[in-house]
């Protein structure tokens, strides 16, 4: 598990690799929680998710709605094939903004 956050002009980044799974699902919601005061959106980059379940599923269906009505919102970027594959599975992937 590995997470990088920046906050830039108040839009934050935040890279993910490894799993996004029940085992470290809320290792991320914390870190998210601790380094996003003062963000007006999220850009997540998915590019390093090897595996993605449905804990991973609702912690970026959490992030959404915890944007919602911010200035940007959450934007998925460089999904990696299991994050594309789920998303879609699940019928989800009109629900994020940018490159899913």
């Amino acid at each position: 598990m590995s997470i990088e956050m920046i906050n830039e002009d108040s839009l934050c980044h935040m890279a993910i690799e490894g799993e996004l799974t029940i085992y470290t699902a809320v290792n991320y919601l914390q870190a998210f929680q601790e380094q996003s005061q003062g963000c007006h959106g999220m850009k997540v980059d998915l590019a390093g998710v090897t595996e993605i379940d449905a804990a991973g599923v609702q912690l970026l269906v959490a992030l959404r709605q915890h944007l919602i009505g911010t200035e940007s919102g959450l934007q998925l970027c460089n999904s990696s094939e299991s994050v594309r594959e789920t998303l879609a599975l699940t019928r989800l992937t009109s629900q994020f903004t940018g490159n899913p």
